[in-house]
């Protein structure tokens, strides 16, 4: 009928909808994401459809992605606002899960309930991470963190570094016993059971003894803290290791 030729020509003059996932892919390349503001524009574009939400993650993909590893480009590791994007673009786009290497600025704040939050929404949007990464939280990485962390990436969390933080012993025994984790680097890190001083030879010990799987460990900034007696129990109880970093 009439009717209907005319219902197939309107609809041969629509995109289709792989056709229109690509006219807006080309308008989130155009934005870009270089600056500040062009990242809001891409935060607000996600949030008007799921279209909308596929094209910006496969452009961020495109732009960010560093390599088959999951991580970041390492400009982008060092933009807040384009890697928590990244984050949240997990679930969305052709490629999804595609981020593995959470970078430190996705984590900033020194707030104890703010990183209990942020840790939750990020691992929540990367179920399958490999490397978590901290720097300077001052004491956010609470107990209740830690064991937030071993919940949602007790399967997958082989890296874990944690740089100029106050950790409570008990945080970082339940870290270290994630049962892949095979790196381990606490930098400058002190601890609160021990009014705030760098790390000692128990506190690696207790490491040592939770984690016989490392391959990495990294205790440097200690100040002299940690000795020869805590290297040798590292070397009895971690078979697998292949660099020890102590100063």
């Amino acid at each position: 009928s009439v009717l209907y030729w005319r219902n197939m020509q309107c609809e041969a003059l629509l995109p289709s909808f792989h056709g229109t996932v690509d006219v807006l892919e080309l308008v989130c390349e155009a934005v870009g994401f270089a600056h500040r503001d062009r990242r809001a524009t891409l935060l607000a574009l996600r949030a008007c459809s799921r279209a909308w939400a596929d094209a910006v993650s496969v452009a961020m993909h495109q732009w960010c992605a560093s390599a088959d590893d999951g991580s970041l480009h390492p400009k982008v590791a060092r933009m807040r606002e384009a890697a928590r994007l990244c984050v949240v673009c997990q679930c969305y786009g052709a490629i999804r899960g595609w981020l593995r290497v959470v970078p430190s600025c996705v984590l900033p704040s020194k707030e104890a309930s703010v990183m209990q939050y942020d840790v939750h929404m990020t691992l929540r949007y990367v179920p399958e991470v490999k490397s978590l990464h901290f720097d300077r939280n001052g004491a956010a990485l609470t107990i209740d963190v830690a064991v937030a962390i071993a919940t949602a990436a007790s399967d997958t969390l082989e890296e874990l570094s944690v740089a100029g933080s106050t950790i409570p012993a008990a945080a970082m025994a339940t870290l270290a016993a994630m049962p892949k984790v095979t790196s381990l680097s606490l930098p400058g890190c002190q601890t609160t059971d021990l009014n705030c001083t760098p790390a000692t030879d128990d506190m690696v010990v207790v490491l040592a003894r939770a984690c016989p799987r490392l391959r990495h460990l990294d205790v440097s900034d200690t100040g002299g803290h940690v000795t020869d007696r805590a290297v040798a129990d590292v070397a009895r109880h971690c078979p697998e290791l292949s660099r020890l970093v102590v100063s």
